[in-house]
């Protein structure tokens, strides 16, 4: 390639886009060391793009441009704007092409070709956005269906009585687990938080009763209980002063998960007689 040649080659503007010409994440289309480098994006599963080409070789030199696709020549179709005028070229990762030509067309500058590369996108990098992406979607799915529960709890002094909701027709068991929390030191506070109201499904803010861990110790499972299709009461006496935790599960007929409350805190002392939280605003 002389100099007039790479003067040409230098002409031309090149942009990757969606069939329908927006922008694709990642997706580009450059020059670079003599060759036209075409990137897929960043989702695999996108294969056909339009490639984009612009010519800044000044209104008095024409070039010709062309890629060899299919054993043939075939040149890009031009599309005329009020401004300017840009060519468009249909290509698909699945169907690369190698090379390209850039032709003068009164003939001053001898016509030259040049690579074409293209460079699939990241296979593992996609299915790891892909996964993570999912992950979030299924935790914030399953927050969902764990706020159904709607755990509450009332305590005496050596009792706690637990009451929750069935969250569908698909649980056919409960789980209730006691810990003994020791260690743990928490707080019960009043945050002002944006949630969705149950009725109109709109955001607005509330008033709720929320669990600060101040000091982590540890839990030590002391008891567990399955709990028969359709109760939603367990209450649980014997208890001395002191801090425990619970956490009901509920379970399909498999024994799957659908449903917890996670460990929930409370707390045996005097004088917490008949104190009541939500085991959802924890």
């Amino acid at each position: 390639m002389d100099k007039y040649q790479l003067n040409a080659f230098k002409c031309f503007k090149f942009g990757l886009y969606s069939e329908d010409q927006k922008g694709i994440e990642g997706a580009n289309a450059k020059l670079e060391n003599g060759e036209l480098i075409l990137k897929q994006g960043d989702d695999i599963t996108i294969t056909k793009y339009t490639l984009a080409m612009e010519e800044f070789s000044g209104k008095f030199v024409k070039l010709k441009i062309s890629f060899y696709i299919g054993n043939k020549w075939v040149t890009p179709t031009e599309i005329f704007r009020t401004w300017d005028s840009t060519r468009v070229l249909s290509v698909d990762f699945k169907k690369p092409f190698n090379k390209a030509k850039i032709e003068q067309v009164d003939g001053l500058i001898e016509p030259f070709e040049f690579p074409v590369k293209f460079v699939n996108a990241d296979v593992d990098a996609y299915n790891k956005r892909v996964a993570e992406v999912k992950a979030k979607e299924d935790a914030e799915n399953q927050a969902k269906i764990d706020k159904l529960i709607k755990a509450d709890y009332k305590v005496g002094d050596n009792l706690v009585n637990l009451y929750w909701n069935i969250v569908n027709d698909q649980v056919k068991k409960t789980k209730v687990e006691l810990y003994l929390a020791d260690g743990f030191d928490y707080k019960r506070c009043q945050v002002n938080k944006e949630v969705v109201d149950e009725t109109t499904g709109r955001k607005v803010n509330k008033w709720v009763t929320e669990t600060k861990i101040t000091k982590t110790g540890e839990y030590r499972k002391v008891a567990s209980y399955e709990i028969e299709v359709g109760v939603t009461f367990k209450s649980i006496s014997g208890l001395a002063f002191g801090t425990y935790a619970f956490e009901i599960t509920e379970l399909d007929a498999k024994g799957n998960k659908i449903a917890s409350t996670g460990k929930v805190l409370f707390g045996i002392h005097r004088p917490g007689y008949g104190s009541v939280v939500s085991a959802n605003e924890r």
